[in-house]
């Protein structure tokens, strides 16, 4: 499975930099457990900047490796 998920379209809301820091934040608790606690702090960001496909493939890509 290769997926590409470099950012396609302008986003809402957010920067590019913010959606990138916010995607290695969840990605880092999605490992440790803590993906709850993520969605609790940023659910308007992270709905933004995050799909759940996109999530998916970036936590398989990397487990996968």
């Amino acid at each position: 499975l290769q997926a590409d998920l470099q950012d396609t379209e302008p986003l809402p809301l957010g920067s590019h930099n913010q959606c990138v820091r916010l995607r290695h934040r969840y990605i880092k608790n999605i490992v440790q457990g803590q993906e709850n606690l993520t969605l609790e702090l940023e659910p308007d960001l992270l709905t933004t900047c995050l799909s759940n496909l996109d999530i998916f493939l970036y936590v398989y890509q990397r487990i996968h490796e």
